[in-house]
């Protein structure tokens, strides 16, 4: 449901200032729901980024078979157990496996480049390769706003509301 909060929180703040304050880190996921604000400020020790998707297979085949022991599914629907553990991966399998990852990616740089908009394009998400940035790295690529301790970015995010003229410090 990640993907599909980031796009309902835009819609059910309109016309309404949001900030999304990273106090520390705020990678994949985080960052996916933190690009639905208008803006996103970090601390300065804090970082953004990780526009990437990952999963793992681990094969046992080998270790039950040297353990001599032999393990036989029984089951209905010829993909039931593509994936499993106990078995090495098939190269089909394996691709169905890249063409859900990437689909997921596709969707993952979407909502980034939407959240972002004007500030990063598909492009421009997509040459992250999946990085974590530190604060400063992560404004100059265009993943955040500013660069401000908490409390200076909730009195500066305060201003805006009030109509006060409080300004993030520059960093």
């Amino acid at each position: 449901g990640c993907f599909e909060l980031a796009n309902d929180i835009p819609k059910l703040s309109a016309g309404k200032p949001t900030m999304a304050m990273i106090d520390s880190n705020c990678y994949s996921g985080s960052y996916a729901l933190a690009t639905a604000a208008k803006k996103i400020v970090c601390t300065p020790s804090g970082g953004a980024g990780s526009v990437g998707v990952v999963t793992l297979h681990v094969s046992y085949e080998k270790m039950i078979s040297d353990a001599g022991l032999k393990l036989t599914f029984i089951f209905a629907g010829d993909h039931k157990v593509d994936g499993n553990s106990y078995q090495d991966l098939s190269k089909e399998v394996q691709a169905d496996i890249q063409a859900s990852i990437d689909k997921t990616y596709d969707a993952f740089v979407a909502v980034v480049a939407k959240g972002r908009k004007g500030k990063m394009d598909d492009k421009a998400v997509r040459a992250t390769e999946a990085r974590v940035y530190r604060a400063d790295a992560a404004k100059a690529e265009g993943l955040i706003d500013a660069v401000a301790p908490p409390q200076a970015a909730m009195q500066a995010f305060m201003g805006e509301l009030t109509g006060s003229n409080s300004q993030l410090p520059q960093e």
